[in-house]
């Protein structure tokens, strides 16, 4: 089993990194804009601006998900093992890793691929409250848990 806190680290990692990425794009954005501002080349002007803007507001909203992302993530940093799956919980499965926090995907931790997952999720809200042993079935696939840390 791999441990839980090197998974953790590496979702606040890619999260820490995505964040960076988002702000830098803003950055760049808002110097789009200022650009922009001090031309004065009519409707192609405006029309640039406004593509801006909506850039601005679309990567604002992404970074504001990231964020809430992370703090939710920052939660799960201490969570002990019960013998059940619950939010924190990385299960071994015999179809992989599955770590049930905050919804990035598959990220590769080491040499191990881990499907990071939230509670929200079919198989997220299949997998709560499940102990070693029991299968869950997702989408004509079943999945049987073989260790819970």
């Amino acid at each position: 089993m791999i441990d839980r806190k090197k998974v953790y680290e590496k979702c606040m990692q890619y999260l820490n990194e995505h964040i960076h990425d988002l702000n830098d794009r803003l950055t760049e954005i808002r110097q789009s804009m200022e650009g922009e501002s001090k031309s004065s080349a009519g409707d192609k002007h405006e029309t640039s601006r406004a593509m801006l803007h909506l850039e601005q507001e679309k990567l604002g909203s992404q970074l504001q998900e990231a964020l809430l992302q992370q703090n939710a993530l920052q939660q799960y940093e201490h969570v002990t093992d019960t013998g059940t799956v619950k939010n924190g919980s990385l299960m071994h499965t015999d179809k992989g890793y599955i770590y049930l926090t905050v919804p990035l995907g598959k990220l590769h931790v080491g040499e191990t691929d881990v499907m990071v997952i939230s509670q929200r999720s079919p198989l997220g809200m299949q997998l709560l409250g499940k102990k070693v042993g029991d299968l869950i079935k997702q989408q004509a696939i079943n999945f049987k848990i073989l260790e819970i840390s």
